[in-house]
């Protein structure tokens, strides 16, 4: 049974029957696996009529200004085969769903991406839609930071998803201290991110190496961040690796709109990496699921965060990113070279 079969029968149970209507609300296409496994389980059932709606969303830049909303429909249909069950924003009230499924935490409160205020979960709530709200980060350490656990979709939702127990009482713990009790609304089935990983015998060995980069670990750890991408970069080619680099999908927005400053030293990095994919068996990811990826790959450098939990259930070693990297031969700090 998957992660999300369990999330499906949970569901089920607490509604009193299998027979309602759910809509599945992503905002990024490589977040859709948060939420991916719950919605092929109610396929399977012909009483439950789910749909996809892909939430507008816009980024900021650096002076705090919004672009243009946008939903990342098309990118999402490249992920499945249901693509008759899309529905716009528009059609979305006229669908009635009983459950809606987000996996965005944020509400307005977000400084880097802003979604449609139709999509705030308040103002779900307040049209009488029960929400579901499965994470699309998995905690990096086992618990996450009050920065995710004290977001407003979770005092909104009816029903919360978690991975582990841990996270559990950790979401609970932080609430508490509000005087809101949410311990009967939270679930804890596993993440459906890990519905779609393969595990080390399966894959076996590919001498491709995976670099994964997080956001915040990346930001915060500019640039001597970038120096430590560099230096492994450098080594695993030296070692005739097959790199697949994979940076966060809000890297470039995260830089605009957090660190213009630096925002470009890390174009210029980008272009660095460009160069290599002409002369080395070295690319960007273009897998939108990171798990797809992840089974190609038999070793991992990560920044921490989801990757590296995800990861772990592969059984396959991995390394930390560190902020710096000593020079191989030296062992002195050496500048960025591209």
């Amino acid at each position: 049974m998957t992660n999300g079969q369990r999330v499906l029968e949970e569901i089920i149970r607490r509604h009193g029957s299998n027979r309602f209507r759910i809509a599945f609300c992503p905002y990024k296409a490589e977040m859709w696996d948060a939420m991916e496994s719950i919605f092929e389980a109610c396929i399977f059932e012909s009483n439950i009529k789910p749909v996809i709606c892909p939430i507008p969303f816009a980024e900021f830049d650096f002076k705090g200004n919004l672009g243009l909303y946008r939903t990342e429909a098309s990118r999402i249909k490249e992920m499945t085969a249901y693509v008759n069950h899309f529905v716009s924003p528009e059609q979305l009230d006229g669908f009635k769903p009983d459950y809606i499924v987000l996996h965005y935490p944020y509400d307005d409160k977000n400084t880097v991406t802003r979604i449609d205020k139709e999509f705030l979960s308040v103002n779900l709530m307040y049209k009488g839609y029960k929400i579901i709200y499965t994470p699309y980060a998995l905690p990096y350490g086992g618990t996450s930071t009050c920065d995710l656990t004290k977001q407003p979709v979770l005092k909104h939702s009816w029903l919360i998803v978690q991975d582990s127990e841990e996270e559990k009482q950790n979401v609970i713990n932080a609430w508490k201290k509000e005087n809101i009790d949410l311990s009967d609304k939270i679930i804890v089935t596993g993440s459906p991110k890990r519905d779609y990983l393969l595990d080390a015998e399966e894959t076996g060995v590919t001498n491709t190496v995976l670099i994964a980069g997080s956001l915040i670990p990346l930001l915060n750890g500019m640039p001597k961040k970038l120096l430590a991408y560099q230096r492994i970069i450098e080594a695993e080619l030296a070692l005739n690796k097959k790199i697949i680099y994979r940076y966060h999908p809000l890297s470039t927005t995260g830089f605009l709109s957090k660190l213009p400053a630096y925002y470009p030293q890390w174009i210029n990095f980008l272009g660095w990496c460009q160069t290599l994919t002409e002369k080395y068996d070295f690319k960007f990811d273009d897998n939108l699921r990171i798990q797809d990826t992840m089974n190609l790959c038999d070793y991992m450098y990560a920044d921490g965060g989801s990757a590296v939990e995800l990861w772990k259930g592969t059984k396959k070693p991995y390394e930390v990113i560190v902020k710096e990297m000593p020079s191989a031969i030296s062992g002195q700090k050496e500048e960025l070279n591209y």
